[in-house]
């Protein structure tokens, strides 16, 4: 029976080198730490402490052969868009969110647009007073969520917009979008914003929510724009670290299943016809499923032609993306991003290390993501073995030395033989 390969995708799992080494030591992780401590350092990825993306979105978007400005946001909204059900073709998109933006003393703050508990009754009436903003310039917005609205139009091709994730809880002033030409904020943009800000302030929809203790959704927040890529040929192996960054970015598809609950994963899981699938609650119930085919395919890629599935579906990874962390990183609530960083260790990490010594998995590999970067590590069942390998989840935090980087497969010195 074939043996599959798993690649354990967990963003926001090493915190800054400071927090780190503050927080870490408290860790319970047993079979991360071991995962860790015998697996091979295959790519390190530090990033830039002001970059517009998130890392593992800009890993992923690698892998599938995407392009990602340097700096600048990933492309990815038409790819949230096909997973929300819409239609994205080959025009370009941008993911604009409903939010809200407290106002402190010195600076405006936006706060996590997933937790508005906006409604569709309540997201209507808001497009209505604000769609003539939109049609004046030539925008389509279209809301198939109430809390992922998407806006297309040429204009946007000059924009950079940046991650919400980046700038939550942080002076928006440096993550609002610019203007690519020049790098300064989009005039043309902040006109648009204003206009909405304006319609939505007083509108009955916020005054009830006030009333009841919500938030006001005073502001949109736009990032992801870009156009889904050109189809490739037959499926290839992830690309790497040495790829050529110029060529000319085609879509590929880089897993044979995606299981996943975030939206700009499931959409190039789609965009590839490979097996798409939440993600299960335990490692267990993922083998349950694999073994029962769970996963379902899309049935027809959009645009031109398919991306076509290899001979073999075997040579390709199932990737198994776990959120969870995102929150109490960014809030910097280490105690309960310990805590879901133990429950992730009990139901994924310490039994996926059992299916590996006894054989239900063939290779594992990691890609743990950080504020800014990404690190992945592989690790077969020969490599549990290899009692001589010391690295330390530690080790991996940007701005630390790695201690196994300089020679991470090396053997054990000799031992001198007992005879002349």
């Amino acid at each position: 029976m074939h043996e599959p390969t798993l690649h354990f995708l967990l963003p926001f799992a090493l915190p800054a080198a400071q927090e780190g080494a503050a927080v870490l030591p408290a860790r319970a992780t047993p079979g991360l730490d071991q995962l860790v401590r015998r697996a091979t350092l295959r790519e390190r990825v530090p990033g830039e402490d002001f970059q517009r993306s998130l890392p593992h979105e800009q890993w992923l978007a690698a892998r599938h052969g995407i392009a990602v400005p340097d700096g600048g946001d990933t492309p990815l909204a038409p790819y949230m868009l096909l997973a929300d059900g819409g239609a994205p073709g080959r025009a370009t998109w941008a993911c604009l969110q409903p939010a809200h933006v407290a106002v402190t003393h010195d600076h405006l703050v936006l706060l996590d647009p997933d937790t508005l508990a906006l409604d569709d009754a309540d997201a209507r009436a808001l497009i209505a007073q604000a769609q003539a903003s939109f049609d004046e310039r030539g925008l389509t917005l279209v809301a198939p969520t109430p809390l992922r609205w998407y806006v297309s139009g040429d204009a946007l091709r000059e924009l950079d917009g940046a991650a919400p994730l980046r700038a939550i809880g942080r002076s928006i002033d440096i993550w609002l979008p610019l203007a690519r030409a020049t790098g300064a904020r989009s005039r043309p943009w902040m006109s648009l914003q204003n206009e909405i800000q304006m319609a939505w302030h007083e509108h009955p929809v916020n005054e009830a929510r006030e009333r009841r203790g919500q938030l006001a959704v005073n502001t949109v927040w736009l990032h992801g724009q870009g156009a889904l890529a050109e189809p490739d040929g037959p499926a290839h192996p992830a690309r790497d670290a040495s790829s050529d960054a110029s060529s000319e970015p085609a879509l590929a598809r880089a897993f044979d299943t995606l299981y996943s609950d975030a939206c700009a994963t499931r959409g190039l899981g789609l965009a590839t016809r490979a097996g798409v699938a939440p993600l299960p609650p335990t490692f267990a119930a993922l083998l349950t499923g694999m073994t029962g085919a769970a996963a379902t395919r899309a049935s027809a890629r959009p645009g031109d032609g398919p991306v076509p599935r290899p001979a073999d579906p075997r040579a390709l990874p199932i990737l198994i993306e776990i959120g969870g962390l995102a929150a109490a990183f960014v809030n910097q609530d280490w105690g309960d991003w310990l805590a879901r960083l133990a429950d992730i260790d009990a139901q994924w990490f310490t039994p996926a290390l059992q299916a590996l010594r006894d054989g239900r998995v063939g290779r594992l590999h990691l890609t743990l993501g950080s504020d800014t970067g990404t690190v992945t590590l592989t690790v077969t069942r020969g490599d549990l073995k290899k009692f001589w390998r010391r690295r330390t989840l530690l080790s991996l935090l940007a701005g630390t030395a790695d201690v196994m980087a300089a020679d991470a497969t090396a053997a054990p010195p000799a031992t001198p033989s007992a005879h002349p």
